[in-house]
């Protein structure tokens, strides 16, 4: 386990909009001072964020929506993160545990796999700081998209909110939307060293269009075939949207595995998408000539491993939403992708809401509305309610 930070700044009173810092030129010293902004409470000047982050959905759309990349030198780490949050320390603790910030030269691989904000109280520093490692490791960091990375979520569990208290009305809108063509533009899927499938919820099954397709299993308004969608068929499909827009990334953003080694789909208490058992993962991976699926979008307190070993839940968010889980990610090397580990942290402490110093991370606007207005939102976006 390790917990690399003894301190962190204490959240500002909640003022608007925030002081603003200079992002600069991207470079190293770059990202420390980029990092050091936000622990002191500060924000990126508007206009370079905007600038910033059409320079990076540029980038986004050039890319297939499965990514692959090969671990180049025998004894370098790849580094797989599960859902942040807006769990900024939790983030930084990483970037610290691997000398990100002191040693760039030792910088690993790392797949960052979606849930980026909502829900934790930095989900701006989170999701900004991820841009501006990819914009300086372009080569080393890769991000997926989850389930979160879209309006539907953001209105409902923070993000949106979170941009208007630090911003002006204006500015935070233009940042809102900006991030959201953002969110559509990442890649679905990224694929380690042809060894292992990283995708935010989990498979996508083939959905039956016509009459004589066979056997169907039929899910909520959906029948779905026994057959799960390649990675080919999965490069074809148009990404760019809300998740619902297209079904295939529905399910890749939002589906579970259960805890069935052989069995048929289930519905799931999310009320959205469904739960595959390993008989789908194993024919996802024999298809695809993959060893494992890695995929977060559950709250796990440790490790858990599914599907004979196949299929393996990392979830990096600690003490999420109050809980007293560790966070953790899996890292390995050429030669222990076999072998991989799981290192842990423990969440840093802040004050909660009603103490003195700040509000407490898990500040959720949605729980500080009226109760009518909770009930009505409740009743209106149910599947969203409980997801990760």
């Amino acid at each position: 386990m390790f917990n690399i930070l003894k301190s962190f700044g204490q959240p500002a009173e909640e003022t608007k909009p925030a002081e603003q810092f200079a992002m600069g030129e991207i470079s190293h010293q770059g990202l420390v001072d980029f990092v050091n902004g936000f622990k002191d409470s500060k924000v990126p000047v508007s206009e370079e964020l905007i600038t910033s982050l059409g320079l990076f959905r540029d980038e986004m759309m050039k890319l297939p929506n499965v990514v692959r990349f090969e671990i180049k030198e025998a004894d370098q780490k790849a580094v797989l993160v599960g859902d942040l949050h807006g769990r900024y320390f939790d983030l930084v603790q990483i970037l610290e545990y691997y000398n990100i910030l002191e040693e760039p030269e030792k910088m690993p691989y790392i797949v960052f796999n979606g849930d980026f904000v909502d829900r934790g109280y930095y989900s701006l520093a989170t999701v900004a700081t991820l841009v501006y490692l990819r914009h300086l490791y372009p080569g080393k960091v890769f991000l997926n998209r989850g389930n979160h990375e879209s309006a539907y979520a953001t209105v409902l569990y923070g993000f949106k909110s979170q941009l208007m208290r630090d911003y002006s009305e204006e500015e935070g809108n233009d940042i809102y939307n900006e991030f959201l063509t953002v969110f559509y533009a990442l890649p679905l899927i990224t694929v380690v060293h042809d060894s292992i499938a990283v995708i935010h919820g989990g498979l996508s099954v083939k959905a039956a269009n016509l009459p004589d397709d066979s056997p169907r299993i039929q899910e909520g308004n959906v029948s779905y075939l026994d057959i799960c969608h390649t990675l080919g068929e999965i490069n074809a499909i148009n990404r760019f949207g809300e998740p619902d827009s297209c079904l295939i990334v529905d399910n890749l953003l939002w589906s579970d595995p259960s805890d069935l080694n052989e069995g048929a789909l289930q519905p799931s208490s999310r009320g959205m998408s469904y739960l595959f058992p390993g008989n789908y993962t194993r024919q996802f991976l024999d298809a695809n000539n993959l060893k494992m699926l890695v995929r977060s979008h559950e709250l796990v307190k440790e490790p858990r491993k599914q599907h004979e070993g196949v299929c393996v839940t990392v979830f990096s968010a600690a003490t999420y939403a109050m809980e007293d889980n560790e966070g953790f990610v899996l890292e390995f090397t050429q030669s222990s992708i076999d072998n991989y580990e799981l290192p842990q942290f423990e969440s840093i402490y802040f004050p909660r809401a009603d103490e003195p110093g700040g509000i407490h991370p898990d500040h959720n606007p949605f729980m500080t509305m009226p109760p009518l207005i909770q009930l009505l939102l409740a009743q209106q976006m149910q599947p969203m309610q409980g997801s990760e």
